[in-house]
């Protein structure tokens, strides 16, 4: 049986949690479901990074992102 190997970049990989602050209502597009209205107060998005946390992390942190 042939192993399978899997290539890790520079970083780590994980689970993290982001928490966000929503000073005032907003609405965001939330990818494939669509416009969401968010009222003030704190939240929380769990995400997993595979490679690398840094990276993945930077990517939330940007205004432009690449849609996939």
């Amino acid at each position: 049986m042939r192993e399978s190997h899997r290539t890790v970049k520079k970083g780590f990989s994980g689970i993290y949690v982001l928490i966000i602050r929503v000073g005032e209502g907003i609405k965001v597009n939330v990818g494939a479901i669509g416009r969401i209205a968010f009222a003030k107060g704190l939240y929380a998005y769990v995400g997993s990074a595979q490679t690398s946390m840094k990276q993945r992390i930077k990517r939330h942190l940007r205004n432009e992102k690449r849609k996939f």
